[in-house]
C-alpha cells in the first residue's frame, strides 16, 4: 500500500463527488426523456381516436 498524500485524497474525493453528480443528472435526464416519450405517445393515441 503506497502512502497517499492529503492532496491526492482530496482530489479523489472531488472526483468521486463529480461522478456521483453525473450519475444523478444522468438518471434525471433519462427519467425526463422517458416521461416525454410517454407524453408524446399519449398525445398521439388521443389524436388517433
Amino acid at each position: 500500500m503506497s502512502k497517499v498524500l492529503p492532496k491526492d485524497l482530496r482530489l479523489w474525493d472531488e472526483i468521486r463527488l463529480v461522478k456521483r453528480n453525473l450519475a444523478t443528472h444522468y438518471q434525471l435526464y433519462v427519467l425526463h426523456e422517458y416521461t416525454f416519450l410517454i407524453f408524446v405517445a399519449f398525445c398521439c393515441r388521443r389524436q388517433i381516436r
